[in-house]
């Protein structure tokens, strides 16, 4: 650079450091303008009430379906249930005497709230192997497994049937008797185990009742909050019957809480 050229420049930089500042206010930046300047405090607490409002409501409204929802499937479970309790009440009392026609009355009580009969619900039978005199209890028999001790047997020939009860489980082709059964029956003689079954209403207060099942005097709940019970009864021709040994069909209406019309079961009895 020239001599000249050089003064020229040092000249041209003091003149541009000799130029004023301007001072800075209490050491703040300048800060950038804009025409949103952001939300005030009331207005964020009105948008967050708004917000737990709604929330509040959606969370009130996805119970409310939650408890429908349950509630309508605890119904349906509980439909099930007291048709399947129907379905084992109308299997067993269709079953009422089967094999034992010649005791004459299958039905032991017939009421309108209860019915109590008797049925091979184990399907245990079995046949002498050879002739019972009238003093002996033990029964010499083709099958004896599966026969408990305290139950009730049956022994049919072609014209009666007496029944005993059972001393002992049965073993080796063996049942032993409590008592005699104080008639003699031929070989090939037919023994059943037959429970004594009832069905009822238990009372428990305020229109309430359950419907109970007991066999051979063990009982147990099979449906909890009946209103009503009914069971009719009825002859071969359709007619109603009170005579145990006449009765052909029963008919079950039971009503639960809540409900206006019952639930019906038509039995027809085998004997």
């Amino acid at each position: 650079m020239a001599r000249g050229q050089w003064k020229d420049f040092e000249e041209r930089t003091r003149e541009h450091n000799s130029l004023p500042v301007p001072p800075l206010v209490a050491g703040v930046l300048p800060r950038a303008h804009s025409d949103y300047d952001g939300h005030s405090l009331i207005e964020l607490v009105i948008a967050m009430a708004a917000g737990l409002v709604v929330f509040g409501a959606a969370i009130q409204g996805l119970s409310h379906l939650r408890g429908g929802f349950i509630g309508q499937q605890e119904r349906a479970t509980r439909q099930q249930d007291v048709r399947i309790s129907l379905a084992v009440m109308a299997s067993e009392l269709g079953a009422a005497g089967i094999g034992l026609q010649l005791i004459g009355r299958p039905l032991l009580t017939v009421a309108a709230a209860e019915v109590s009969f008797y049925a091979n619900l184990s399907g245990l039978s079995t046949h002498l192997t050879r002739a019972s005199e009238a003093d002996e209890t033990v029964l010499h028999v083709r099958h004896s497994a599966g026969w408990r001790k305290g139950k009730r047997i049956f022994v049919c020939d072609d014209t009666r049937c007496l029944q005993g009860r059972l001393a002992r489980h049965g073993r080796r082709g063996e049942l032993a008797l409590l008592n005699r059964l104080k008639a003699e029956f031929p070989e090939g003689s037919l023994v059943m185990l037959v429970n004594h079954v009832r069905y009822y209403l238990r009372g428990e207060g305020k229109g309430r009742s359950r419907l109970m099942r007991m066999v051979d005097g063990g009982a147990s709940t099979m449906v909890n909050e009946v209103t009503a019970m009914r069971l009719s009864y009825f002859g071969s021709e359709g007619k109603p019957a009170l005579d145990p040994a006449m009765i052909s069909q029963v008919r079950i209406d039971l009503t639960l809480k809540g409900q206006e019309a019952p639930i019906r079961r038509v039995v027809s009895l085998t004997m």
